[in-house]
């Protein structure tokens, strides 16, 4: 056996045993392409190192590298995504805001409501509309996205002021996945930057909020658990959403997405129940695109103790303002 090799050396011997079938110009540029600074982005460098390994420059060297190495299982790139656990507390869920597309009535109800009955925390999701990076065809002044993010930030400096100690969440749902998906679409060379992430353009972090993105789950206590809805592709409307997305999750679940408040009281053979419930929108009802539909405005209510036992409440909004339960 030869000497203990260098790491260029060991990686030069991986992508020759990898690409064998391919010629040694071709795997220097993969390794400059892939480790480039350990190659100081040389490719004549990795290049005499591939050579090295395939005894281009003298059976000697080639004796002195070693054995051939055994294949081994590549690691996986599969990314461990971890639900949120929620802490315990009073929470208002306020779904599909869609600033600046927002309903100030249904708003200030929604919020007066959390207020007068003593709320700790609260989740966000499809707060912002990002109509600017959408893919949909947009009018011409819509593409203001700085202007956007600006009237964002109006409505957080007011939230922070409506609530200075709540706990603030924010779940990351379609219309906020429309600004890296802008860049993966028309500059993906930029769309690790974080001008290509909201959480930073908008200073989240700063604010206190827990950003809850890459469409991971809120577990809320034992039983319940928070999605937005758009990750569970292909779920039916057709009764209701509550009963397409139970079909799609098979568990107690409450969702936004559709806009309208809806519950399936399900239960198994052995009297387990396990309610879903779609939550209704606090934006405006009939945007030019979909004029004719069946949304409503609502939020949710979730009441959430230590030992992780939950009271859910799926609650409308009238035109007068009125909080009613559905």
């Amino acid at each position: 056996m030869g000497s203990k090799m260098t790491s260029k050396a060991a990686i030069a011997r991986e992508a020759c045993e990898t690409w064998k079938e391919q010629d040694t110009r071709w795997i220097a540029k993969w390794l400059v392409a892939h480790y480039g600074e350990l190659y100081d982005f040389n490719i004549e460098l990795a290049r005499t190192h591939i050579r090295r390994w395939r005894g281009a420059v003298g059976k000697r060297i080639r004796q002195q590298i070693g054995d051939r190495i055994i294949p081994k299982l590549p690691k996986s790139q599969t990314l461990i995504q971890e639900p949120f656990n929620l802490p315990a507390g009073k929470w208002l869920l306020l779904f599909d805001i869609h600033v600046p597309y927002h309903d100030e009535k249904a708003v200030k109800s929604a919020i007066e409501y959390g207020k007068t009955h003593g709320a700790t925390g609260f989740i966000l999701q499809d707060a912002q509309d990002c109509e600017s990076c959408s893919s949909f065809a947009r009018a011409e002044d819509k593409r203001d996205f700085s202007k956007e993010i600006f009237t964002m930030l109006q409505f957080l400096n007011w939230l922070d002021y409506e609530f200075p100690n709540a706990m603030k969440v924010w779940q990351e749902s379609n219309h906020e996945e429309r600004l890296p998906n802008y860049y993966l679409k028309n500059a993906v060379e930029m769309a690790g930057m974080p001008c290509a992430d909201l959480a930073s353009v908008l200073g989240l972090e700063k604010r206190g909020y827990e950003w809850v993105g890459d469409r991971r789950m809120i577990y809320a206590g034992k039983y319940l658990t928070i999605l937005h809805g758009h990750e569970l592709l292909g779920a039916s409307t057709t009764v209701n959403p509550a009963r397409g997305v139970f079909l799609k999750a098979i568990d107690i679940t409450v969702v936004g997405h559709w806009h309208m408040t809806s519950q399936n009281p399900a239960k198994t053979i052995r009297g387990k129940e396990l309610p879903g419930f779609s939550v209704g929108c606090l934006c405006g009802l009939k945007p030019k695109y979909l004029r004719v539909n069946k949304w409503n405005h609502g939020f949710g209510w979730l009441e959430l103790d230590e030992k992780g036992d939950f009271d859910f409440q799926n609650l409308r909004i009238l035109p007068s303002g009125k909080v009613v339960r559905s």
